[in-house]
Formats: C-alpha cells, structure tokens, sequence
C-alpha cells in the first residue's frame, strides 16, 4: 500500500503521483474524487486500485456528496439542490458524477431511501391529497324521513333506485299511500384538499463540488 495524490482523472481512472512519480490507478467506488485528493493505492501485479480516501480538498467527501445547510449561503466547494445547472467546465467531477449539468431539485422535498420500487432519482408524493369515496372509511349515515300533513303513518320500505321508490305500509285501518320518491340525507363536507405534510424544519440541501477546474 502506497499514498498519492490524484492530479488527473479520466472516468474510473485517476493518475496519481506517489513521491514524484505518477501511475494510473482505478477509482472504483471513489469514483468522483477531485484532484488534490489524498488516496491509499494498492499495486498488485502490475494493477493499481484505490483502496481509500486519506485526505483532501474536502476532508475525504468525495464529489456528489449530498449535505444540508442550515443558511442560504453553502460553502466553498459546494452547490444548492436548486434544479438549476452549473458549468461543467467549472465542475467535471461533478458533471461525470450526475451524468450532466442540472442539480438535483430538494426544494419541498425531503430524501427517500432507493429500492426495488424506487430507483435513485425518483420523485414523488404530494403535500396535499383530496380524498376520494373509495379512500373514505366505511361509514353510516342518518336518514330522517318525515311525510306531509294527512298521510298515513306506517313502517317504510326503503328505495334502492329510482325504478324501485320507498313504498309506505300504513297502519291497521290506513289507506296505501303508495310509492314516495328516494330521498337523500343532507350533503355535509367541502371536499377541500387536506394537508399530510409532517411537522419540518427548513434546510438546503447541498453537493460537494469540488475546486473550481483550473
């Protein structure tokens, strides 16, 4: 085991100089590490790998390193989660990390772990949902039923369509008063969205960077 410093990179491939002398080491999963960065390389049978990060321009963080900032201002080095772009003349690194210039977007949103269901970079959810019937939990209503002055008053049959009304049975000596139209109860509710946001403090989310490219 030897330590370098990375001076150049090229995708998984850095070239790092170990006491004046460079050799060409593969980067593995400290892929994104930024020139000027301290590394611990092991030389195997003509390979060389890069075993783990010793120290550099970020303490050890490699580039796309994701943090939060409790101000508006992050630090050197780094970028706002922001959904906007950066140069990646400026940023290399990083652009190879995501793959091109647009940040990642954290603004009202908060991380989710990736699965079997949730690749990285998925996005989701709402702050607000309005309910549906079938979301709604099963429940009753009271149906008060009152009829007009002279009516005959008996036990009811209630409708279940238009085509089949409540019908009155009168009382011993009462007279039939035939079928009644389908009433409904009284409409209640607003049907207004509701609120599923947990209780949040507000930070931004940031990413490493790196040194401004020479």
């Amino acid at each position: 085991m030897v330590n370098g410093t990375i001076v150049a990179r090229d995708g998984n491939v850095v070239t790092v100089d170990i006491g004046g002398e460079t050799l060409n080491a593969y980067s593995g999963t400290t892929a994104g590490l930024p020139t000027g960065t301290t590394v611990q390389v092991a030389v195997q049978e003509g390979t060389a790998s890069v075993v783990q990060v010793i120290d550099g321009p970020s303490g050890g963080v490699p580039v796309g390193f994701l943090g939060q900032w409790p101000t508006a201002t992050p630090p050197a080095g780094w970028l706002i989660c922001n959904g906007g772009t950066f140069s990646a003349t400026d940023y290399p690194d990083l652009n190879a990390v995501l793959g091109g210039n647009t940040l990642p977007d954290f603004r009202d949103r908060s991380p989710v772990g990736a699965s079997g269901t949730k690749s990285v970079t998925t996005t989701g959810g709402a702050a607000s949902i309005t309910l549906t019937t079938s979301q709604m939990p099963s429940h009753v209503h009271a149906h008060p039923h009152n009829h007009a002055t002279g009516m005959a008053i008996g036990t009811i049959r209630e409708g279940t369509s238009a085509s089949t009304p409540s019908i009155m049975y009168p009382t011993a000596g009462g007279t039939n008063t035939g079928p009644e139209s389908p009433t409904n109860t009284n409409s209640a509710g607003s049907g207004s969205s509701v609120n599923v946001q947990n209780p949040y403090f507000t930070v931004n989310f940031i990413i490493y960077a790196g040194a401004i490219a020479a």
